[in-house]
């Protein structure tokens, strides 16, 4: 899909490079809502999978594995998040909490995690 001239939108990359598997988009909250629009420059990206918001929030997708992924209907909306870095709480790693550090209110700004986990993205 191109918005403008040379504009490439996906509801999850707007130019995919390369592979990817188990990623995922929400479809309510992107507007995106055409399945094989993951990718603006693939249709049909394979790895690249669209889901509702009452998708998210029903259980972990596909790939998530509970060990990694958390998923409460109290906690970030009722979406996944990353259990070491948990909305609103302190980071841990190695079992060890980190302090929480927020700057322009966005917790974490600096971390890296480098874990090879399934990618969520949620817009809103």
């Amino acid at each position: 899909m191109q918005q403008a001239a040379g504009d490439l939108v996906g509801g999850f990359v707007g130019n995919l490079l390369g592979s990817t598997t188990k990623d995922y988009w929400d479809t309510d909250t992107s507007g995106i809502t055409n399945l094989a629009q993951g990718a603006g420059n693939v249709s049909n990206a394979p790895g690249i999978t669209g889901l509702t918001t009452a998708q998210f929030q029903a259980g972990l997708p596909a790939g998530f594995s509970s060990t990694i992924w958390g998923e409460s209907s109290d906690k970030n909306g009722g979406f996944p998040y990353l259990l070491d870095l948990p909305p609103g709480g302190a980071a841990r790693a190695s079992g060890h909490a980190l302090p929480a550090a927020t700057r322009k209110g966005r917790p974490f700004f600096g971390m890296h995690p480098h874990v090879q986990v399934p990618r969520l993205l949620l817009k809103k």
